[in-house]
């Protein structure tokens, strides 16, 4: 069961690692931490249902040959595959879909002590089962900025799951600049309607196809944040 906080109180490294948190994923043990924070229900139920009915019936949708530029990986679980796209907004160009996201962001700086400083990039993923697709597979694992610093990293990626589905995101316990030659799995969470997650963009992750539904849709999101005075 992930933990709901509404802020208060709380300092930026307590939303990110807070020790009352749990990792998502059964069995999942974290040394040092939990390396993602999440929220439920983080806009209400009529804006989730505009949300999902939106991607579904009305935006456009691009194919993308691969889910990540980056193809070094040694792991035997990784594949990456194609996927749907659409780009909502690419730094300060809003399109026409960004009233989607606005609640989100309005809530999570609500709901934490971060603001969000610099929207880098907001885009949609759509994925569908894949043949010789299973559970224990996972996407060519990736970082969204790359920066060596850490968890001193000011970029925050948050993941927003616009349907109930299966295809975890998976997180490792590597930095960008570390070797990526024996990446452990550290921390997963499944789709669910509503929920959102939150990591450092400079940390490695990895999505996964559906197996058991038809398809997995999200909204991705860079956002460079600093801690509330």
């Amino acid at each position: 069961m992930v933990e709901v906080v509404d802020g208060k109180d709380m300092n930026f490294n307590e939303i990110l690692f807070g020790s009352m948190s749990q990792p998502y994923g059964e069995g999942v043990e974290v040394p040092g931490g939990n390396p993602m924070y999440g929220f439920e229900d983080i806009v209400d139920t009529k804006t989730q249902d505009w949300i999902e009915e939106t991607l579904l019936n009305s935006m456009e949708w691009y194919y993308n040959a691969g889910t990540t530029k980056y193809k070094h990986t040694q792991d035997p679980k990784a594949k990456d595959t194609h996927q749907f796209i659409h780009s909502i907004s690419n730094g300060a160009d809003k399109g026409k879909y960004y009233p989607l996201v606005e609640g989100i962001l309005t809530n999570i700086q609500a709901k934490t002590n971060m603001e969000i400083t610099e929207v880098c990039r907001i885009k949609a993923n759509f994925l569908q089962p894949t043949p010789n697709w299973n559970h224990s597979m996972y996407h060519i694992p990736h970082v969204d900025i790359e920066d060596t610093t850490g968890d001193n990293c000011d970029y925050l990626s948050m993941i927003y799951y616009v349907n109930n589905s299966d295809g975890d995101t998976y997180l490792f316990d590597t930095w960008w600049g570390e070797d990526t030659s024996d990446m452990t799995v550290i921390g997963q969470c499944n789709p669910k309607k509503g929920r959102v997650i939150l990591f450092h963009s400079n940390r490695y992750h990895a999505s996964s196809c559906p197996v058991d539904t038809d398809k997995r849709m999200v909204l991705n999101f860079v956002l460079k944040v600093k801690e509330k005075q």
